[in-house]
This record gives C-alpha cells, structure tokens and sequence, in this order.
C-alpha cells in the first residue's frame, strides 16, 4: 500500500498585515518587514519558506571592464547576515495590477566567501590568474532595493534593483595555491579598495537583487495578496 503525504499550507499570515485604506501604510510596511526579517532568516518550514541566512547563488559571472580586464567567475557564493539589516525606510505603491516597493536599509555587517576562476587576468602588468577563494566584509552598509510586481492572486515580483548608498568600510581576502599570484592580487586589492568597490558594485548589485528578488517571490508566493494587504 502507498501512503501519499500532501502538504498543506496553513491559512494563518505569520506576518504582519497591512490596511491598505491606513494613510501610515508606509509605516506598517517598515515595521512589516523589519519583524519578518528574524523569521525569514531561520525560515518557516510549515510554509515551505527557506531560511536566508546565509544566501546561496550557485554561480555568477563578473564581465570584464576597467579596472579589471578579465572576467571573474565565481559559483558557490555564501552571502550572511543580509537578514541582519535595520529598515529605515519602506515606501509602498500600488498602480492598478502593478506592486511598488521600496526599502532603504542599514547593515552593520554583510560577509561572503566564495569560489573564483580568473583566466588571462593581468594586473599591473602580472598574470593572476588562478582559482581559488575569495571572501569580503561589508561594514556600515547603506543600501537601497526597488521591486517591481504585478498584482494576481498573489503578489509576483517581475524586477528589482539594488543600489549600495554607501560603506563604511571593506575587507577582502584570497586563498589558493598560487602564493604569488594572490600576494599580488590582495597588495592590488588594498590599494584601490575604494576604487574597486566603486567600479565593481554594479555586478553584485545585480546579483543581490535577483537573489533578494527570489526570496520575495517565494515568500509572496504563499499567500494570497488579500491577505497580506487587507481593505
């Protein structure tokens, strides 16, 4: 005999719900998602939502561009403590069937480690190129995310941008067997860490708002849009 187990959502919202007649909806929304952060961050199995602490993208591409002339490929990317961060700002539109939101937060501390293949990569007139790992810390981070939806029975988030405001400060390290190629990497990296996080955030912008933009999915994915925003 087979016994088959069907899983079944319950109907409870374990989030905090917004009117959306209350002229402080903006202010329900920052408290919103601010109290859902801690319960994102460990998940919520009985509503098949994952933990997010840490982030995992399986792969992800740099392209190449001054000041870096070669492409970075990265995989296995492990982001933590984005569900640390402090909102300080939620704004919230809605446009007949089109969702906005946008969130302005705080971070203390954002880390990562990951896996890097640089090939023909030349720095400072030396070749670098090698495989490895490659971890950062992003400290005071102010940052900004704007997502885009359409309204169904759910919410259905169809894009996001992510900007980086500020940080206070960064950190960078690389570890392989190439010993020599890495001391050349790391002296090029604390030199122009400034520069390079200037020039090289738009990539990771990219990627952290397309895994931002996933969560958001699957977590709006789960109730209906009545029911996190009632009349």
């Amino acid at each position: 005999m087979v016994i088959k187990v069907v899983f079944s959502i319950p109907d409870s919202v374990p989030f905090q719900v917004c009117k959306l007649s209350d002229p402080g909806i903006n202010k329900c929304m920052k408290s919103a998602i601010q109290s859902a952060l801690p319960l994102l961050r460990d998940g919520l199995p009985e509503y098949e939502i994952a933990p997010i602490e840490p982030i995992v993208i399986p792969e992800w591409i740099v392209p190449a561009r001054p000041p870096l002339n070669y492409e970075q490929k990265h995989k296995n990317w492990i982001i933590h403590n984005f569900a640390g961060s402090t909102v300080k700002d939620a704004q919230i539109h809605f446009n007949n069937a089109d969702f906005f939101l946008t969130i302005i937060a705080h971070n203390p501390e954002i880390s990562a480690r990951l896996e890097y293949q640089y090939d023909n990569a030349i720095l400072d007139g030396i070749d670098v190129s090698s495989t490895g790992f490659f971890s950062y810390t992003y400290n005071g981070v102010e940052l900004q995310i704007d997502f885009h939806g359409k309204i169904e029975k759910q919410i259905r988030f169809t894009e996001a941008k992510l900007r980086i405001i500020s940080i206070e400060k960064f950190n960078s390290k690389f570890e392989s067997n190439e010993t020599e190629k890495i001391k050349v990497m790391v002296n090029y990296y604390n030199e122009n860490a400034q520069y390079l996080v200037a020039t090289e955030k738009r990539g990771y912008e990219m990627s952290y708002a397309n895994a931002l933009m996933a969560i958001a999915n699957n977590v709006f994915s789960k109730f209906p849009a009545e029911k996190l925003f009632i009349s």
